[in-house]
């Protein structure tokens, strides 16, 4: 789950989205104006997890947003599903070429971008897909959302979560040596059960050519609420990783929930992308229960720990795979689908592709 304190500034426009199509779905944000519009996406029965096509895509939904701000000027566009039932995707585009930026799929998502950091015009394209649709939308004639833009105001003190804007092909992807130093703090975690955790997670990132340095520090974190936990880990750390650590994962006991007390989390990272900067790259996750036979399986807590480091390195749920063999057979790697499947239980220990490349790329640009 992603968090910010973000500065809505100015007044609104609203104007309609046209799916496949900017032509007359458009708008300017800057510091006295966000940008505001409503768009209609085609239903889909099954996922669809390929990215929207910079040519006209039917599926996507396309708004030409003009950035009217400094380059360095950080922009957040948030698009929210009319149905909780529906999952969407966000991603920002060069007019006509590269992605960008791109959210997870959920009914409400976030992705910020670096105006002029990747791309030398004023004008994007904020393109929006289908990533699941329930039935009753696809019979009332697919996904109606609405979107926003708005500048962030970093003098307020709101600094933006960094958003992921390294893609596959962003990096040379080399087979040097790469080590991540985490640290892992332990709430009501024993070291003996932390660190047979830690060995499991450690498996997709060998694969990859990426070397685990865990260290540990045992913490007593108050609440029980993602974001919460996140905050308190923080702060247990002077509120940003320690000198010398790449990413903090706080491992603990307690039943997480969401804000709204749905104890259907087992983990959440502050930011995808979140290593790049030393106040985002934090995650938490729960540990496994005792089963019946008296035996903690710490493969899911791993798997777990695992999925919530990679989107701290760049990886997206909507990148995972059911198809992709996970070879070497290992037992206990083995799932339906690979590691940033949203639900941990379906997970293995295995990167798709495309999210390896990214996590690689992330690794060898930002590790140490």
């Amino acid at each position: 789950m992603l968090a910010a304190s973000m500065l809505c500034l100015g007044a609104a426009a609203t104007t309609p989205g046209h799916g496949g199509s900017s032509a007359e779905a458009r708008g300017t944000v800057s510091a006295d104006s966000e940008a505001r519009w409503t768009g209609q996406l085609v239903p889909l029965s099954d996922v669809a997890s390929v990215s929207c096509r910079p040519e006209a895509d039917p599926r996507c939904d396309v708004y030409e947003l003009t950035v009217d701000a400094p380059v360095g000027t950080t922009v957040q566009v948030d698009v929210t599903a009319a149905s909780e039932f529906d999952q969407v995707v966000a991603e920002v585009h060069r007019p006509g070429g590269s992605m960008i930026a791109a959210s997870d799929a959920a009914d409400r998502v976030t992705v910020s971008f670096v105006h002029g950091l990747d791309h030398d015009g004023a004008t994007y394209h904020v393109m929006v897909r289908p990533e699941l649709t329930n039935v009753e939308s696809t019979l009332a004639g697919g996904v109606t959302y609405t979107g926003k833009a708005t500048l962030v105001d970093a003098h307020a003190g709101a600094t933006p979560c960094p958003g992921t804007d390294v893609v596959p092909d962003a990096v040379e992807l080399d087979a040097a040596a790469v080590t991540l130093d985490v640290l892992v703090l332990l709430d009501g975690v024993s070291p003996q059960h932390a660190h047979q955790i830690v060995q499991e997670a450690s498996w997709p990132y060998d694969e990859l050519g990426i070397s685990m340095a865990w260290s540990f520090q045992t913490v007593s974190l108050v609440g029980t609420v993602d974001t919460e936990l996140i905050a308190a880990s923080k702060a247990a750390v002077g509120g940003h990783r320690p000198s010398g650590v790449d990413l903090v994962y706080t491992l603990t006991d307690k039943e997480i929930t969401n804000p709204d007390g749905d104890d259907a989390v087992a983990g959440s990272a502050d930011c995808v992308g979140g290593i790049k900067s030393a106040q985002w790259a934090f995650a938490v996750g729960e540990t496994s229960e005792v089963n019946a036979f008296g035996m903690l399986p710490s493969d899911n807590s791993s798997i777990v720990m695992a999925h919530e480091l990679g989107h701290l390195l760049g990886a997206h749920h909507h990148l995972f795979t059911c198809t992709q063999p996970t070879e070497p057979v290992v037992a206990a790697r083995q799932g339906v689908c690979t590691l940033m499947a949203p639900d941990t239980f379906l997970g293995s220990h295995h990167f798709s592709a495309a999210n390896g490349a990214i996590v690689r790329g992330y690794a060898q640009r930002y590790a140490g």
